[in-house]
């Protein structure tokens, strides 16, 4: 950790207030995720090889049907680590403590018997259920006497995870000819995540600090304009989401119409974008404070362009991989302005002793209507994607009617 902090002392001490708003503790949090999301991801992208290995011979159907769990059980057990977080264990704790599961389940599974991966499995997703929304909530709560700087702050918070995220699928290639010690490996990562969490004091609030949070929060028109927007906006963006990866995962399957080259590029393309997105906004955000609305609205628009750009991928019955390309592009730039201010925008609004609840439960309902959506109307052999016209459509009345809003308001009527 000193080792670390010393090499980012000259760069504070080289560049004005911007950066030096980010404390030591930022960065020692966004660590601890970079790590649990290289262990994580390292162990996601093995679970279902391991399954149909030598060591079990589970056939692949049975070992899609367990990965589904795994889905299914990071959308229900967030919003149960957050309350753990909130109302019993502390944040801190509740983090510390989750990635000690994660760890445990990782390690159960690598004996090999089926009951042994159900129960790794189960200990492993309350785990990282646990430690996903309490490293969110601890995070925002640091913030709290300094809120100006959230947006860049989770851009930063982003940008960890997607290098996290990156690193992770290499245990793969490490790991290729034994999938054990890939487990352990993503493992071993997700211990050291626990020993630089654990040296990062908790975030103290005062009474002050919680009671003018609590306040905002309870603005009522904040609140419903809030509520309203994540229905509509969440729901359009988790279907678009879906048939974007869909559709992707569809196109680079088939080597009659993409080559090898053109697949690793296009898979590569978002992660890269995105780490370079969260790296500029970050920089960006921390010198200019604007409003965390248009920086949504824009988010809004290019995930609207991300439909646009789908329906052209069929647009004369043969699959068009330049405009897969073209929304894998708008895809990164939608990521690197929503999900951090979505972020900020819960951390800046909700009452902290409420954060963990809220950061595990704001994303449930609209995930499972978005997937629903998606599923729905399924990418067909054919690339029929017409119903995409809806939520296409509603995200740029959304994203548009925002930036009308903003222009003919003052700057201290909006978020």
């Amino acid at each position: 950790n000193s080792i670390f902090m010393s090499l980012l002392e000259p760069l504070a001490e080289s560049t004005p207030q911007g950066l030096k708003a980010h404390g030591r503790n930022s960065y020692l949090l966004a660590i601890s995720r970079l790590l649990e999301r290289c262990g994580h991801y390292g162990f996601k992208s093995l679970f279902v090889l391991y399954l149909i290995s030598d060591h079990f011979s589970i056939d692949r159907e049975h070992a899609l049907e367990i990965y589904g769990y795994f889905f299914l059980g990071q959308i229900f057990l967030h919003p149960l680590g957050g309350i753990l977080g909130d109302f019993l264990l502390k944040t801190k704790n509740a983090s510390l403590i989750g990635t000690l599961l994660q760890v445990t389940g990782m390690l159960v599974i690598c004996f090999p018997s089926i009951e042994a991966i159900y129960l790794g499995l189960v200990i492993y997703l309350i785990g990282e259920g646990l430690y996903s929304t309490n490293i969110l909530a601890r995070f925002g709560k640091s913030y709290q006497s300094n809120k100006k700087y959230l947006d860049s702050a989770y851009s930063l918070f982003l940008l960890f995870v997607n290098a996290g995220a990156f690193l992770g699928s290499f245990i793969i290639v490490v790991a290729m000819d034994n999938y054990i010690l890939g487990i352990v490996i993503s493992a071993a990562l997700i211990g050291i995540s626990i020993l630089v969490n654990y040296f990062i004091p908790e975030s103290n609030l005062s009474t002050e600090e919680v009671s003018v949070s609590s306040s905002r929060a309870s603005n009522t028109r904040w609140l419903l304009i809030g509520l309203i927007m994540a229905i509509i906006c969440f729901t359009s963006s988790e279907a678009i989401s879906e048939v974007f990866f869909t559709t992707q995962e569809k196109l680079l399957g088939d080597v009659d119409l993409v080559t090898s080259s053109e697949s690793i590029m296009i898979q590569l393309l978002t992660p890269m974008l995105i780490f370079v997105l969260s790296l500029g906004l970050f920089f960006h955000w921390s010198y200019r404070h604007g409003s965390s609305l248009f920086r949504f609205a824009l988010g809004m628009i290019f995930l609207a362009l991300v439909g646009t750009s789908l329906e052209f991928v069929g647009i004369e019955g043969t699959p068009n991989v330049s405009f897969l390309f073209l929304a894998t592009i708008f895809m990164a730039f939608s990521e690197a302005f929503t999900i951090p201010i979505i972020l900020s925008i819960i951390a800046k609004y909700v009452n902290p002793k409420y954060m963990g609840t809220i950061m595990g439960l704001y994303s449930v309902p609209t995930q499972l209507l978005g997937l629903l959506f998606g599923l729905s109307f399924f990418v067909d052999l054919t690339f029929n994607l017409n119903p995409l016209l809806i939520p296409t459509f509603t995200l740029i009345i959304v994203g548009c009617g925002l930036l009308v809003y903003l222009r003919n308001k003052k700057p201290a009527d909006t978020i």
